[in-house]
């Protein structure tokens, strides 16, 4: 493995200038338990950073994968507001401030990124060869234009022949994959099913009713009057702002499994800016996080949104990590 070889080499670096060090490798379970029980000097371990930036988990003073403890209070703020910014431009400059500090502080040694190559079928469109983004992160952006298409009919009946003819082969050697512990462990708890709200059922008491009794009919003079015609008002609107953010607590059981992912919640907040409702509109796959999000969603304190200068009910969605 790449981790266990560089692990070798910064031992024997270190054993060069006078520094005794040893190389311990772990089961993945054992692995995971140190580094929640801090027992170690050093580790090694990979990141990958997906197309939607979440960094409270690991650089956050609450971060429930800060395994070496990185506590930068202007590191807390600068994630609150870049979560919190819908403005691109503005979130631009949060996020390149919070990596200069980073950089500047430097709470763990960054080592080495792994070269990826993609290769891309001729005529494809939308993609440079001096982009370095990632293919998954410009995949909306590529495209293959109707001149370069193939133009070539689809033989239904020859589907799935590759597949009947070698079905009944029998394979000499079997392959054994490679099955960790995180594999497993995700596994049962993506199996789970996700908690359902507790329902619960409405008493209806019938009354009885009571026909309506006829009244004398009286005459009744109309008398015309002239209404005012009123100019029409624009209908001025302002969305509710968080006033107090809510952090939620990972589960042990997506903490042991080192699961990471945002959670969208849409709330309903009412006229003195408190949420009063809360569901599960985008989850990332972790049934027990979900149920977390929406306690943490019912924590958040809001400035009432109002029309035409009245508080009034609004919903909203946000963001938990």
């Amino acid at each position: 493995m790449i981790k266990c070889a560089v692990a070798d080499m910064i031992s024997s670096y270190l054993k060069k200038i006078g520094v005794m060090s040893s190389v311990k490798r772990l089961n993945t379970l054992d692995f995971i338990t140190r580094l929640e029980r801090g027992e170690f000097s050093a580790f090694i371990l990979s990141w990958s950073v997906s197309k939607e930036f979440e960094p409270a988990p690991i650089w956050s003073s609450t971060g429930s994968y800060n395994f070496v403890k990185y506590n930068n209070p202007q590191i807390d703020e600068l994630i609150e507001k870049g979560i919190l910014t819908l403005d691109k431009k503005e979130s631009k400059k949060i996020w390149s401030e919070f990596q200069r500090l980073i950089v500047d502080e430097l709470p763990y040694t960054f080592l080495y990124v792994p070269s990826v190559i993609s290769f891309v079928r001729e005529g494809v469109e939308g993609i440079e060869r001096e982009d370095k983004r990632l293919i998954t992160e410009k995949i909306d952006e590529i495209y293959v234009p109707t001149i370069s298409r193939p133009k070539t009919e689809i033989a239904f009946k020859e589907l799935g022949k590759k597949f009947r003819e070698t079905a009944n082969i029998q394979v000499t050697k079997k392959i054994t994959p490679t099955v960790t512990a995180e594999d497993v462990l995700t596994r049962k708890l993506l199996s789970q099913p996700t908690p359902e709200p507790e329902k619960r059922e409405e008493q209806v008491v019938e009354q009885p009713i009571t026909p309506p009794q006829p009244q004398p009919i009286e005459e009744i003079k109309e008398e015309k009057k002239e209404t005012p015609v009123q100019e029409e008002k624009p209908v001025q609107i302002e969305y509710p702002k968080p006033e107090k953010v809510a952090f939620p607590t990972t589960p042990d059981a997506a903490k042991r499994l080192g699961l990471t992912g945002t959670v969208y919640v849409k709330v309903l907040i009412d006229e003195n800016g408190n949420v009063v409702k809360a569901e599960v509109v985008k989850s990332f796959g972790g049934g027990v996080c979900d149920q977390e999000a929406i306690n943490t969603a019912m924590k958040w304190k809001f400035i009432p949104g109002k029309v035409n200068g009245v508080p009034t009910k609004m919903e909203q969605t946000i963001p938990t990590i």
